[in-house]
């Protein structure tokens, strides 16, 4: 599918079935893996826009806004919000949970807040030492967080904010982590190989920073990269032919891990 507007957020439901692609502009846009590869509907608009959440049973979608607002609809019905969440400070990036209870939210600072689906309040804040996370995923069983830092690295914690490990060291421009369903690999999107820093690729790690696999091979830009949760597609945004300058597709493939 292709976007004249830019994609900051994009994300699959757990069931591989649909897709949501979120726009600076503020924009949200589903569409199913069935239909077409245009045929993208929009949902709903509003204030600029920073990041896109999926409940693990794909019933909840969140939207964080500009200004400290998250918007929580249920998928059946994206353009009524039933659950408004104030959150401190500009965000960055949200998340939910494994059990789809909580909501994690990065504002900036050197925590992730972690706030109740149910009514909106916060529980608590996972220290994060000071890192400042741009992104973050909760892996199975929420057991552990991968989080990107101010700096651009990788790094992977458990769940209580304690044995923080950096699993990149390549000085790059690293975001967009995202848990393999097995719970053991992070892919996630870089410039490393590009000295112009223009250059984005997937890339495959461990959970403890080895075995390093670059996965796309495309001139431009290649991010966001979500699993289906059986670990069988690969979905992520891409300007690969793209008829205009700036415009995104979207794509999906299916994952065939090597021998």
């Amino acid at each position: 599918s292709v976007f004249s507007d830019v994609v900051v957020d994009l994300r699959a439901s757990r069931d591989g079935k649909l897709m949501f692609a979120l726009m600076s502009s503020g924009r949200l846009y589903m569409s199913s893996v069935n239909k077409p590869a245009n045929e993208w509907v929009r949902v709903r608009g509003g204030k600029p826009a920073r990041s896109i959440a999926l409940s693990p049973k794909g019933d909840l979608v969140a939207v964080a806004r500009e200004g400290g607002t998250i918007e929580v609809s249920r998928v059946a019905e994206p353009k009524q919000i039933r659950l408004t969440i104030e959150a401190d400070g500009d965000i960055r990036h949200i998340a939910f949970t494994d059990d789809g209870y909580l909501l994690g939210v990065s504002s900036g600072g050197d925590s992730v807040g972690l706030y109740q689906v149910l009514n909106g309040k916060k529980i608590v804040d996972v220290d994060v030492d000071g890192k400042q996370p741009l992104a973050f995923f909760f892996s199975k069983h929420n057991s552990l967080i991968g989080y990107v830092i101010e700096d651009r690295e990788v790094f992977v914690m458990n769940a209580d904010g304690s044995d923080q490990t950096e699993i990149t060291h390549n000085g790059a421009a690293n975001f967009g982590p995202y848990w393999h369903p097995s719970g053991t690999k992070i892919i996630f999107a870089s410039n490393m190989d590009d000295p112009t820093g223009r250059d984005f690729e997937l890339y495959m790690v461990n959970e403890d920073g080895s075995g390093l696999e670059r996965i796309t091979y495309s001139d431009g830009f290649d991010g966001f990269p979500v699993f289906s949760p059986d670990g069988r597609y690969l979905v992520w945004g891409s300007n690969r032919d793209q008829a205009e300058e700036g415009e995104t597709n979207v794509f999906i493939a299916e994952w065939v891990e090597s021998p």
